[in-house]
């Protein structure tokens, strides 16, 4: 149940402006509601008790059709054909596919709450289905790269890096469940394919009330398809484009049941394609299935998996060079590239879920939520470190070949309770949950037992025949095993009608060990961190609303100090403020923030010192500082990007794949 006062008026905009508040999809005739008049509401009602009280005396009766849609029609008539309807659509829940919409109605990524992203006191924003169909975002980098402050460079053919505010991101949600991954040691995520999600949800700026250990950049939330459908539909597209490339897509949904309560849905993509550089090629596919079930009228359980694959060739690990050995600049055709077809990456995604939904009477509702992900990479890679002569090509230094395997692996489990209460006379919400995380990766170095003999040219580069590989030899590159065990709880307390303050917190107890050769040496230790979350919205009208958050994260740094002591987690506080509005009965949406980030504790290296008992191993001691303050805007389009966490003059230009269909 929900607080409303709406006043008498016509009943058309009175409909109008309850489906917005509601949050619900609401069809009829103009002409049935010309004329008539609704007495409005004031007081707690549940969505069937509101409309009935809006349409007393009308004449009229709200019917909800099996999408949770409500039609009118006169009390006295069977079922009709509707003549011109209009459909109010603040959208019902969340869900963005069908819609044609660049937005949602709401989104629980910042706070666990069903909120608009108005009503969010963080900057966020939505890129819909309806949008990644429009703008042919077939892969997450094509949208990360498409939204709004973030920057998202391809260091190469393969390899981007995302990165907002200054910080790389490294977390990616998958329909709420953290998934942490660090961005040198990626496994195919940049790649992963966006036909299987309905929107993705990104909030900037320190999101750890939800995601736990993290950057204060960005969160990246993939909600996936769902089976919601109770009638057949289905979906195919097959199109082509410059250079080779060529894709297909299908998607079929519709019930496995008469009734409709069990119904499925089958998700598939498949891509080949060549590019403008030489030798490059990139073969393909996903699978995604979920089987949706009603094992009650208020309790859903979904079941899905997705499978994903990938071969590439004549990978541009490094790019070409862009100066000659005296210095002057290199100078090479579109097409040229200095990897050889041997330069690989192969990429496996597994993914395994399960969701289970109850709704109560009283709006509250459970979710308990289970996730398995397993990546699987393997590359072989040869990266140029030197410059050609001006005159012979030859380059002046020995290129490093070398392979990658490694492999990720990850259990998570959320359970989640949320929704309204009624305390002092208004109306407030909350949401309390409990989480856990098993966190596992590994990657092997593996070296060339084929010795460089002589230089090479760079315009033969490309053809280098592939080395014999030290697999006997093989070395740790990094390994890690993290484990989160944490309980979360927020508030949004309604203060006033146009005031709501929300706040929160998260107690993480964390588990940590491994090693590797970015850490010193072998690393293994126990500890909890609290993170709290405070934010406040004031409406300055039906459109405008101004907020401001304080909002934490904290991420783990594996060093010791020159006594051999492990440093504390990083942590990172985010204040934010601004105004945000909300246009064209919620269609449109824009924002102005200012920003300021604080980190303390950061590792810096203690130079002249080593922990001890590891002489190789370099000393760090923690420091307190703060970026300097920043902002940002948004709106349904490509806004200014922030810089990347840390850049250098290139000596290098990649080539990366460019999509034309």
């Amino acid at each position: 149940m929900r607080e409303y006062h709406i006043g008498k008026g016509d009943l058309g905009a009175v409909l109008t402006r309850f489906a917005t508040e509601a949050k619900v999809l609401i069809s009829f005739d103009p002409a049935l509601t010309d004329g008539r008049v609704s007495h409005g509401l004031d007081g707690r009602y549940s969505v069937q008790q509101a409309l009935q009280q809006l349409l007393d005396g009308s004449g009229l009766q709200a019917v909800q059709d099996s999408d949770g849609r409500y039609t009118m029609k006169p009390v006295s008539e069977e079922p009709v054909n509707l003549g011109v309807t209009q459909v109010i659509s603040s959208p019902l829940g969340t869900t963005t596919e069908g819609t044609g919409s660049y937005t949602t109605g709401a989104t629980a990524a910042a706070t666990g709450l069903p909120l608009s992203t108005r009503e969010t006191p963080q900057s966020v924003s939505v890129i819909t289905r309806q949008r990644m169909d429009d703008q042919n975002m077939t892969t997450l980098g094509d949208v990360l790269a498409n939204a709004p402050g973030i920057s998202a460079p391809q260091l190469d053919s393969e390899r981007t890096v995302f990165a907002s505010r200054g910080f790389f991101i490294n977390d990616l949600q998958y329909d709420g469940i953290s998934s942490y991954y660090k961005s040198n040691y990626a496994a195919g995520e940049s790649e992963l394919d966006a036909i299987i999600y309905d929107r993705i949800e990104i909030v900037r700026g320190a999101t750890g009330l939800l995601t736990g250990a993290g950057e204060p950049s960005v969160s990246v939330n993939l909600v996936r398809k769902r089976a919601d459908s109770k009638e057949f539909r289905g979906e195919a597209q097959v199109s082509a484009g410059s250079w080779d490339n060529y894709r297909s897509t299908l998607d079929l949904s519709g019930p496995l049941t008469p009734t409709g309560n069990v119904r499925g849905r089958l998700v598939g993509a498949y891509q080949d394609k060549k590019n403008f550089f030489d030798r490059y090629s990139r073969e393909g596919h996903v699978v995604y299935g979920v089987v949706d079930v009603d094992l009650t009228d208020a309790t859903t359980l979904s079941l899905g998996a997705s499978y994903q694959k990938s071969d590439a060739d004549g990978l541009t690990y490094g790019g070409v060079p862009l100066w000659n050995s005296d210095g002057s600049k290199t100078h090479y055709s579109r097409s040229f590239s200095i990897a050889p077809k041997w330069n690989t990456e192969e990429v496996e995604v597994k993914n395994f879920f399960a969701n289970l939904e109850h709704r109560f009477d009283n709006d509250w509702q459970a979710q308990f939520r289970v996730m398995h992900n397993r990546n699987e990479v393997d590359n072989a890679r040869i990266f140029n470190w030197g410059f050609p002569d001006t005159e012979t090509g030859l380059i002046d230094a020995e290129p490093s070949q070398s392979r990658f395997p490694g492999e990720r692996k990850q259990q998570s489990t959320d359970l989640r309770l949320s929704g309204p209460f009624e305390l002092f006379g208004r109306t407030h919400e909350a949401v309390v949950g409990a989480t856990y995380f098993d966190h596992k990766y590994s990657f092997d170095w593996i070296g060339n037992k084929t010795p460089w003999l002589s230089p090479v040219s760079v315009y033969d580069f490309g053809h280098v025949a592939e080395p014999e590989w030290d697999y006997e030899n093989r070395e740790l590159s990094e390994r890690n095993h993290t484990k989160q065990k944490a309980g979360y709880a927020a508030l949004r307390l309604s203060l006033a009608d146009p005031l709501k303050l929300i706040l929160g917190g998260r107690f993480t107890q964390y588990d940590r060990e491994g090693a590797g050769w970015a850490s010193s040496g072998e690393y293994d230790y126990s500890d909890h961190k609290f993170i709290p979350y405070a934010g406040l919205v004031y409406d300055l009208n039906q459109t405008y609303s101004l907020y401001a958050s304080y909002t934490s994260i904290f991420n783990f740094q594996d060093y010791r100090d020159r006594n051999g002591a492990w440093l504390d987690p990083v942590t990172g506080d985010a204040y934010e403020a601004g105004i945000k509005g909300e246009f064209l009965d919620g269609r449109l949406n824009a924002s102005l923030a200012a920003f300021r980030i604080v980190q303390d504790n950061l590792g810096q290296q203690d130079v002249g010192y080593s922990v001890p008992g590891n002489p190789d191993s370099p000393a760090y001691y923690a420091t307190d500082g703060a970026p300097p303050r920043a902002w940002s805007s948004s709106c349904p389009a490509r806004s200014p990007r922030t810089g990347t966490p840390s850049s250098s003059p290139p000596t290098t230009a990649p080539r990366t794949p460019t999509t034309t269909t």
